[in-house]
């Protein structure tokens, strides 16, 4: 059956899946041209693959009244949110092991043995 409820989800679910998965589909294109696979083709077959299916779902229910399923959009954004802010972590804690390690060479030695 199809609501208004799934229309809003699969609106709000586009933009993250296309805009801020842009740079998963830039990596799997170049990846692909080079004949490599990387963690970017998993993740743009992936959320492409949870995406697409519940396009087909909503626009099945949306033809046929009797058709009877779930809709998951949040399944792909939250898939690529999650990624995108473990990516961002990382950025994070090197930063603050680099400024420790840098820290750490500024302190003099009380002894040098050579």
């Amino acid at each position: 059956m199809f609501n208004f409820g799934t229309l809003l989800k699969w609106v709000l679910s586009t933009p993250v899946q296309f805009i801020m998965g842009r740079r998963f589909y830039v990596g799997f294109y170049r990846s692909l041209s080079h004949s490599l696979a990387n963690m970017d083709v998993l993740i743009a077959l992936g959320t492409n693959a949870a995406y697409f299916l519940l396009v087909y779902v909503v626009l099945k229910a949306a033809v046929s009244p009797d058709f009877e399923s779930m809709d998951f959009f949040e399944t792909s954004a939250m898939l690529i949110s999650f990624i995108l802010l473990g990516q961002y972590l990382k950025v994070l804690a090197k930063g603050k092991t680099s400024e420790a390690i840098a820290k750490l060479m500024d302190l003099p030695s009380d002894t040098t043995t050579l």
